[in-house]
């Protein structure tokens, strides 16, 4: 079997056809993979921005949490000085009650001792 290599028109389109198929699929197969990495690098930046604003949510959170434990450790203080007024008071009103108990054991020694 004996090849022809003449060139004519035929063989110069097809040569053509070929070459042009190339280009064209290896810069559609560019195109899309441009387009991806476009859409990545967008949604690379996206997720960029949420992370930022995760963090700035995460320390406002945690200045207000240490807002909250300073409030809570002020109130406590608050509330052992509160208990020990409490106790205090406590002690005036029972001593209080001591003198007024005693009171009344004076009058009846007072009313006892004018007996005729």
């Amino acid at each position: 079997m004996a090849f022809d290599f003449t060139v004519n028109w035929f063989v110069i389109f097809a040569i053509i056809g070929a070459i042009a198929t190339s280009v064209v699929t290896c810069v559609g197969i560019g195109w899309r993979l441009y387009t991806r990495v476009g859409k990545v690098e967008r949604d690379v930046e996206d997720a960029k921005t949420m992370a930022r604003a995760s963090e700035a949510v995460a320390k406002l959170g945690s200045e207000r949490l240490n807002e909250f434990e300073k409030h809570v450790a002020q109130t406590y203080a608050s509330n052992k000085q509160t208990e020990a007024m409490e106790g205090r008071i406590i002690g005036a009103v029972e001593r209080l009650g001591e003198h007024i108990d005693r009171m009344g054991d004076r009058i009846d020694r007072l009313f006892d001792g004018k007996k005729p």
